[in-house]
């Protein structure tokens, strides 16, 4: 009878056992989709803050090249007032 009960108790405990490493199997197959999701995701944004980058270097070369160009002597366009010198209370 007590050879009965441990076959019955090792098959049970061995059903557990099984269940847990599905559970793993499972916990494992998620986290590598999320990897997966989070690597492109850093990627994607990787690609777009270098392509801000780039499209800022060259608005600001753009902007350093129309610096000196004839009728700008401040680097803004003739007859529009900087915002700190036209401010109402600084007269």
């Amino acid at each position: 009878m007590e050879r009965n009960h441990l076959e019955g108790m090792l098959a049970d405990l061995r059903g557990k056992f099984e269940l847990v490493l599905e559970d793993y199997a499972a916990l494992h197959a998620a986290l590598q989709v999320m990897r997966r999701e989070a690597r492109e995701q850093h990627e994607l944004t990787s690609f777009l803050l270098k392509a801000v980058a780039a499209d800022l270097g060259a608005h600001r070369a753009d902007a350093e090249a129309h610096r000196d160009s004839p009728g700008k002597a401040s680097g803004r366009p003739a007859g529009r007032p900087s915002r700190l010198t036209s401010h109402p209370t600084a007269s």
